[in-house]
């Protein structure tokens, strides 16, 4: 016979997500060791830009091997990867921006809820006033070179050289020699 003092009561752990699956920016809150079902992990807690009400979380081994969850994750949020030997300490990972990707996970008994399912490298901002060479103009075509009308020795025009330059009879004639 069970008594009221054995009796467990269900309860919501965490904070249930309020939002649409998807792809949403957001900032490294905490990065805190936790032991859980596999050891210790780190548990990560974010803050969505366009939520800041939201806590998503995810979990992720302590280990920095170069085919880890972590790896991945460390090398979104720094921007490179680890190098061979770095040390990292989580607590140098927060307060770095992000994306999160938050869609259905499966709980133990079989259901589903919504969650952190990977996280990924910042949106990086573009750089402005650098045209992409797609979309950016053609480059204006030069006013025509209006041609004068006499020759420097003030004679009247009857032909221009090769450069364009204004050549009177007498002129045009010695460059033709």
């Amino acid at each position: 016979m069970t008594t009221s003092t054995e009796a467990l009561e269900a309860y919501q752990s965490g904070k249930v997500l309020d939002c649409d699956p998807g792809v949403y920016a957001a900032t490294v809150a905490e990065v805190e060791t936790v032991s859980g079902e596999f050891g210790e992990q780190l548990r990560f807690t974010f803050t969505l830009d366009g939520d800041p009400d939201a806590e998503p979380w995810a979990w992720a081994s302590r280990k920095l091997g170069t085919q880890t969850k972590l790896w991945r994750w460390a090398t979104a949020l720094m921007g490179r990867p680890p190098t061979i030997g770095e040390r990292l300490a989580p607590r140098d990972l927060v307060g770095l921006r992000c994306q999160v990707v938050i869609g259905a996970k499966k709980t133990k008994d079989g259901s589903e809820i919504l969650g952190v399912t990977d996280l990924l490298a910042p949106k990086r901002a573009k750089v402005p006033g650098v045209p992409h060479p797609l979309t950016s103009a053609p480059a204006p075509t030069p006013a025509p070179v209006e041609l004068a009308d006499v020759c420097f020795c003030g004679s009247q025009v009857a032909a221009y050289s090769p450069t364009g330059a204004p050549l009177c009879e007498r002129h045009a004639a010695e460059l033709a020699d």
